[in-house]
């Protein structure tokens, strides 16, 4: 059989054909990619100097994986990852607001964030969603630095664009807060569908915007 690369190791599977061996994703999403603190033994136990970590989603603290590490494992999967396009703001508690004013508080070791305040979780009308902040889906700094990266990884990878969050019941569940949400579903559906509608158009603003830039160069979606 001859041998595929990465890009075509995937598209071979996503055809339903048979490859020369199972593609490998390490790291291409937040599901499978590893915290910042296995990263840096991983390196060590594999004799590379640690050279910082790229953070991709900083309350969960995992990384874009180092170059060496993909390589050494034979990953076929590239990440391609939108940025926040609003600065986390610091609290005098010690806490953080992320572009979605979430709050986030720092787990007992630190080694993660956890979070502590729901910008709707007293909101109790329709109104109170046209009034909330809703972040920008067009903004150009989401999508700073992500073709060039793109390009510069060249041909041979399985790209996949991630970064959209939990796009429907995750995110609604956060800004909402989760039991909320969750009661929204059966006694205040009016309110839970306005939210996942609001949602979902922020969604399909930003994957358009993202795809119209990259879709000569991206393989997959997250």
């Amino acid at each position: 059989m001859e041998k595929f690369s990465s890009k075509q190791r995937v598209l071979k599977s996503l055809s339903l054909e048979e490859p020369d061996r199972v593609p490998l994703d390490i790291g291409s999403t937040n599901n499978t990619t590893m915290h910042v603190q296995i990263e840096k033994k991983l390196c060590e136990y594999l004799g590379f100097k640690y050279q910082g970590s790229q953070i991709k989603s900083w309350n969960q603290q995992v990384v874009i994986p180092d170059e060496r590490i993909l390589k050494y494992f034979g990953a076929d999967t590239r990440s391609i990852y939108i940025s926040e396009i609003k600065p986390l703001e610091e609290q005098p508690d010690g806490t953080f607001i992320d572009q979605w004013g979430l709050g986030h508080k720092a787990g007992p070791d630190g080694a993660y964030y956890t979070m502590c305040f729901h910008p709707l979780a007293k909101a109790s009308s329709i109104n109170d969603l046209d009034n909330y902040q809703w972040p920008d889906p067009y903004s150009e700094a989401r999508l700073a630095g992500l073709k060039e990266r793109a390009c510069s990884l060249g041909n041979d990878y399985c790209l996949v664009l991630d970064g959209f969050r939990e796009t429907n019941f995750g995110l609604a569940s956060w800004i909402r807060g989760i039991p909320e949400f969750y009661m929204d579903l059966p006694a205040n559906k009016e309110f839970a569908h306005a939210l996942l509608d609001r949602l979902l158009d922020f969604q399909i603003k930003l994957s358009g915007s993202s795809w119209i830039r990259l879709a000569n160069i991206l393989i997959l979606l997250k």
